[in-house]
């Protein structure tokens, strides 16, 4: 019993120090943009007949939105950290 409540302290006092990192607008927009569009895909795709090209394409711009959004948050930190 006391190895338990000894990890529930350490796993609050773990949560208690993460710092918390502030993203930009557009790469929030972007990520969540990306994750709507590829989960809608193959939501639609589920009930609707969509052709191949079409669903390819789109879950290809979903998956580019994700990315860029990534690359925004990544070029953010580092911008964060990086100033002299």
């Amino acid at each position: 019993m006391t190895s338990l409540s000894n990890q529930k302290v350490y796993l609050q006092l773990n949560l208690n120090n993460m710092k918390r990192t502030k993203f930009t607008k557009t790469a929030l927009v972007c990520l969540f943009l990306g994750m709507l569009v590829t989960a809608g895909v193959l939501i639609l795709s589920r009930f609707v007949a969509i052709s191949d090209p079409l669903r390819g394409f789109l879950t290809g711009i979903g998956l580019a939105l994700e990315i860029i959004g990534i690359i925004k948050i990544d070029r953010g930190r580092m911008d964060r950290t990086c100033k002299v």
